[in-house]
């Protein structure tokens, strides 16, 4: 019986295993520990050929982390001719959020004010990263685009965890849906008409 071919000539990889690594916004924020179970080659001396198994790490996910960092595990990964460990490397990718989108240390948030509240003025309380309600206003009229920053209650700086980005908040006026009535233009230009 012939042997097995090399591990190399099966173009086995040397470098580091990398595997990606969801994390949610709010771990990302506060930090965490992930476990993680994935399977790894191990080559068998005596049998000449690989097989898999079951292994598992726990991941720090560090405060402030952002993504597309990586987590590194020295010898975790695969196990190659020779007992050789290869290194494994959890690249961090951040899940999207229901309310925020981060921009490195910043998290934008998107404010759907109905128009009338946007001509007559409107008030909204939302909750930040870290829990605070925050609450946010304007007399009107407001237009699409408006924003209003509030310092500090951004994501927090991985190397420096006391300090913070900015929560800014966007103003996107929605319109009515369907047509208005004759009546209702009547009105309409009335209102508007010595603004």
């Amino acid at each position: 019986m012939a042997d097995s071919p090399s591990p190399l000539a099966q173009g086995e990889e040397t470098g580091p295993m990398i595997k990606q690594l969801p994390v949610s916004l709010e771990d990302l924020f506060y930090g965490t520990k992930v476990r993680v179970t994935f399977r790894r080659k191990v080559w068998e001396e005596k049998r000449r050929r690989w097989t898999e198994e079951e292994h598992d790490v726990e991941v720090p996910i560090y405060k402030g982390l952002k993504p597309g960092s990586r987590v590194k595990f020295r010898g975790e990964g695969d196990i190659g001719p020779g007992g050789v460990e290869r290194d494994l490397h959890f690249v961090v990718v951040e899940r999207s959020h229901p309310t925020f989108t981060r921009h490195s240390l910043d998290l934008h948030c998107t404010l759907d004010v109905p128009l009338a509240d946007a001509l007559c003025g409107w008030s909204l309380t939302m909750t930040s990263i870290c829990g605070k309600a925050v609450t946010v206003s304007h007399p009107g009229p407001t237009p699409t685009g408006w924003i209003e920053r509030r310092t500090g209650l951004g994501m927090c700086d991985y190397r420096r965890p006391e300090e913070r980005g900015d929560l800014v908040l966007e103003v996107h006026v929605v319109w009515p849906e369907g047509q208005l009535g004759e009546g209702q233009k009547k009105m309409v230009r009335a209102a508007l008409k010595d603004l």
